[in-house]
């Protein structure tokens, strides 16, 4: 497979199952003489599938043990038509019909009953994977765009002159730096850990990868939203030249759609983000610690403080009191979750980026002033959707009987002044125009 001789494809997915994969109906059956396991059932969405040699699929032995087979095309697998989508037209993408497929016994995948381990650990990796594709695609839509706005001219001179495409072009350059920031954080943490033992344990490794499942969800839900922002600013920047299919960024556009529901959807994603927390380290997030976080009038608080403590501690505080306030409901909370993921995620977007801007510098990069130019300029507009998004679910709260006074707190530890955003931005798209290309 490493060398191409072997296309392979993940099948997961079926008609009734998608975000529930557990809930799949592909069922493994042991032949009489123990030497076969039958597999009968269908795949959706299956990519690759047109012309996969090798399949890692997923069926219920016994009708309720979840497990992972490598079955080869040979063994009996059918594939369906390709599917007519709205993007990634060059993406072979499949139903698969599995009718009496015999697959010896050897091609069980880890262990019976196991497979929600190997299934979900691919999902993880290719989430934390999916970041360094998007971000190509940030770039790419970058790089189409300035060069189109140094060619178009109107009312005399070139578009790339005018501040709101400045404004344009500077923020795709953000997202790229920013995102690049946190795919290569994300991915040396997995490396770090994975290099502190033996890398062909296979049950090690998936667990070491599973410890991090919070920053692979963090960074595909950011990547693939910073995507999709992106390539619809290109489209804007080419005017109606950019709703042709003769110029890229329509393809582009049609194509980054689908970032936001595959390996996962961003709505499930953003579920796993507190639900991980909770369960990996509920210590962090008692009602006791929570109060401690929100509590503005602790000699901790203050406004010398940055405003990346006042938010990490906001979102320990805002993800613990909502735990204790809802209890068992908290579940069902998806609103509520999903305001408190939005401002984790942020967090670790903003200490990426400005771990970046901060380890440029130390090495004397050049690019050092541009990177914490983009860096603080996230922070600026983090700091507002943080903010926001804090409101939701203080409101949510102060409703459920919390006390009334967690506002003010919240609001004490969300204060922000931004430096001069549009003249950062404006400097950062100079250094777009100037080098015709994302300048990181």
């Amino acid at each position: 497979m490493a060398s191409g001789e072997l296309i392979g494809a993940y099948a997961l997915t079926e008609p009734q199952s998608g975000s529930d994969a557990l809930a799949a109906r592909t069922t493994a059956i042991l032949t009489p003489d123990g030497r076969h396991y039958v597999l009968n059932g269908q795949k959706m969405w299956i990519t690759n599938g047109g012309f996969a040699d090798l399949f890692t699929i997923f069926a219920k032995v016994d009708g309720d043990k979840f497990t992972a087979f490598l079955v080869e095309r040979s063994m009996g697998v059918v594939s369906g038509r390709d599917e007519i989508k709205l993007g990634l037209d060059g993406s072979s993408t499949t139903a698969l019909m599995l009718d009496s497929v015999k697959v010896p016994i050897e091609n069980l995948l880890g262990t019976i009953g196991q497979g929600h381990k190997v299934a979900f650990n691919v999902l993880n990796f290719g989430r934390a994977k999916l970041g360094a594709r998007n971000m190509s695609g940030v770039k790419m839509a970058l790089n189409h765009s300035v060069r189109y706005a140094k060619e178009r001219r109107q009312f005399g001179k070139a578009i790339a002159e005018f501040g709101l495409i400045k404004q344009k072009l500077a923020g795709m350059a953000i997202r790229g730096f920013v995102g690049d920031a946190m795919s290569y954080r994300t991915l040396g943490d997995v490396d770090r850990a994975i290099d502190g033992g033996d890398r062909v344990d296979g049950q090690r490794v998936m667990k070491t990868i599973e410890g991090f499942a919070v920053e692979c969800s963090i960074n595909k839900v950011w990547t693939s939203e910073a995507l999709a922002w992106a390539v619809d600013e290109g489209v804007q920047v080419f005017g109606g030249n950019g709703y042709s299919r003769e110029f890229p960024l329509e393809r582009m556009y049609r194509d980054a759609r689908i970032t936001r529901i595959y390996e996962g959807t961003n709505e499930i994603n953003r579920m796993l983000i507190p639900g991980r927390l909770l369960k990996q380290t509920p210590h962090a997030f008692t009602a006791e610690a929570a109060r401690a976080a929100l509590n503005s009038q602790q000699s901790s608080v203050s406004r010398h403080q940055t405003f990346l403590e006042r938010a990490k501690r906001l979102a320990v505080g805002l993800l613990g009191s909502a735990s204790s306030a809802y209890g068992p409901e908290f579940k069902d909370a998806q609103e509520v979750q999903a305001q408190i993921a939005d401002i984790i995620i942020e967090v670790y977007a903003i200490e990426s980026g400005l771990a970046r801007a901060e380890r440029m510098a130390s090495k004397g990069d050049g690019r050092a002033s541009l990177a914490v130019d983009a860096a603080r300029v996230y922070e600026s507009d983090a700091a507002d959707r943080i903010g926001a998004a804090a409101k939701q679910v203080v409101a949510a709260l102060i409703a459920r009987g919390g006390d009334p006074s967690l506002a003010a707190n919240v609001q004490q530890l969300t204060a922000h002044t931004p430096a001069d955003p549009i003249a950062a931005r404006r400097r950062i798209a100079d250094a777009v125009t100037a080098a015709g290309k994302h300048p990181f």
